[in-house]
């Protein structure tokens, strides 16, 4: 009996050490898994917890995707975090339909807070997927939170992808996450989506309505430089800000790519081009391929070798009419068309860059962009289409009308100096702002372009109490005016709050995170007030 007794003992602690009662277990808003517990354990306590429940994950190895993804429901909200910070490690792969994917399948809305954090997630394999999103149905994400977690990619392997045939509204913040791996022939983040042409978001430089990738690592091992992340579709909204960047790029599809994305800004990033990288200049480590809304400021770039003049580029895919794409020559009806058409070529493009989508004038800019190496200021720069005959690039976008660069590197001192108010940009308090200031737009865009100026200590958008990442070097926080008309300046841009709200309220491991409503947008890009 005793013998007998023994081999049970033995079977049972071989039973529980093989992971085979791995489980979740629970009731309400409070739920606990063991180590080696599968997605689909995973979603049948989802089905049973409450909304906003919290599952928390035993420290040990786990092993998801493989065709099952975990995936919450638009009516219910849920916290997944590791019990410590990386101490549960997850190996994960294969493609669609991924590891993460709240809301699906069947598209709709949902302001619930979607939660994963602390988790180290190993992709061992090429191809593997962690949020992957291919539904057909239109579907929008309001409060997204990933943060926390480690990636380990190999070759091929992504964290974020989205399919170019869905809608897909993700508003959130992925953050204090690190990402390492082999970016040589697929990106890592590719926030990519269908034009949405019944009810596109409009105007979301400065707002919530953006997906949010802030105070991360991410870094190639590899000297390929593929990119980091890669956007395009109307309804995609990206704003990458703090974050150190080693060895890749940040890319973007425009308006070949169902139109581009509605928004981009980046902005406090310090950019990193070691000898081993492809390009050790940096260049086109900023590279948007032309369309819509675009910010790009207060970033910092090192690199091995003196710094490309294209370190940050856009160019018009419709200015050339690449691969038999649609031209924006005059005759096409989706754009403006202004007369007379041997001086406009089709001017304003359909959604082309420093354009909404209703092709109203918003002017891309660039500032505060730095050589860490020099001091010098980093331009934004304009690629034409590269062919010899019918390129409308210098016609179609054109400086200090669609876009503007900063004058100097230099702050102002003086209401004159560097920055006079004619052209470009200038930065300082406001108290050095010129008293007088050229409007560059044309009769048809009146009130929506003109010089511009950064006052470094107005507003009040950074609640952060640390430095983050040099970008307030020149002040507190930061707000840009636009001369809308001689001698007004108005209210033109204020970045969204930081850190991102879905931060605060939030521990870092253990514990649930957020409150799950739907962030305060701050003034965005309209015009607001003069001043």
């Amino acid at each position: 009996m005793t013998r007998v007794l023994g081999f049970t003992v033995v079977i049972l602690l071989w039973w529980t050490a093989s992971g085979a009662e791995a489980s979740c277990s629970g009731s309400g808003l409070s739920w606990s898994c063991t180590a080696g517990t599968t997605p689909t354990q995973i979603n049948t306590a989802l089905s049973s917890a409450t909304d906003g429940a919290t599952i928390t994950f035993d420290a040990g190895s786990y092993t998801w995707g493989g065709g099952t993804a975990i995936s919450p429901s638009l009516t219910k909200g849920v916290t997944l975090i590791c019990v410590s910070v990386g101490a549960c490690s997850v190996s994960y792969s294969g493609g669609f339909p991924g590891v993460w994917r709240p809301g699906c399948c069947t598209g709709g809305s949902s302001t619930k807070l979607y939660r994963i954090s602390g988790f180290n997630f190993i992709a061992p394999s090429g191809g593997s997927y962690w949020f992957a999103w291919d539904d057909s149905a239109e579907t929008t994400l309001s409060n997204l939170r990933i943060d926390h977690n480690t990636w380990t990619l190999d070759t091929d392997d992504v964290v974020i992808i989205t399919s170019t045939a869905t809608v897909l509204y993700l508003y959130g913040v992925f953050d204090h996450n690190t990402v390492t791996g082999v970016f040589t022939n697929t990106i890592p983040f590719q926030y990519t989506t269908a034009e949405d042409t019944t009810s596109p978001v409009l105007n979301r430089m400065g707002t919530s309505k953006n997906f949010f990738v802030e105070d991360n690592v991410i870094t190639s091992t590899t000297g390929g430089m593929a990119g980091c992340m890669d956007a395009f579709g109307t309804a995609t909204g990206w704003v990458w800000r703090f974050n150190t960047v080693t060895n890749c790029r940040l890319t973007t599809h425009g308006v070949t790519h169902n139109y581009g994305p509605s928004n981009l800004e980046y902005y406090g990033n310090d950019l990193i081009y070691n000898a081993s990288a492809s390009f050790p200049d940096g260049y086109r480590a900023i590279h948007h391929q032309g369309s819509g809304m675009a910010g790009f400021w207060g970033n910092h770039f090192t690199t091995a070798s003196p710094i490309s003049g294209d370190a940050i580029a856009i160019l018009h895919y419709f200015s050339f009419q690449p691969s038999g794409a649609p031209r924006c020559d005059g005759t096409n009806p989706v754009d403006g068309n202004r007369l007379p058409t041997t001086t406009y070529r089709g001017y304003p493009c359909k959604h082309q860059p420093g354009r909404d989508l209703d092709r109203v004038l918003y002017p891309v800019f660039a500032f505060l962009n730095a050589n860490t190496v020099t001091g010098a200021k980093v331009n934004l720069s304009l690629n034409a289409g590269g062919v010899t005959t019918l390129d409308y690039t210098t016609t179609h976008v054109v400086a200090d009308r669609d876009f503007y660069n900063a004058v100097s590197a230099s702050a102002q001192t003086s209401p004159s100096s560097p920055f006079n108010g004619t052209t470009g940009i200038g930065y300082g308090t406001l108290a050095n702002r010129p008293l007088t200031c050229t409007t560059t737009s044309e009769t048809a865009d009146a009130g929506h372009g003109g010089v511009m100026y950064w006052a470094t200590d107005q507003g009040n958008w950074n609640a952060s109490t640390s430095n983050p990442r040099g970008v307030q070097q020149n002040g507190a926080n930061g707000v840009l005016y636009m001369c809308t008309a001689t001698n007004t300046w108005s209210v033109y841009y204020t970045p969204y709050t930081y850190p991102h709200p879905l931060q605060a309220g939030s521990t870092n491991s253990g514990g649930s995170g957020g409150s799950g409503s739907t962030p305060v947008a701050p003034s965005n890009l309209r015009i607001l007030s003069s001043n």
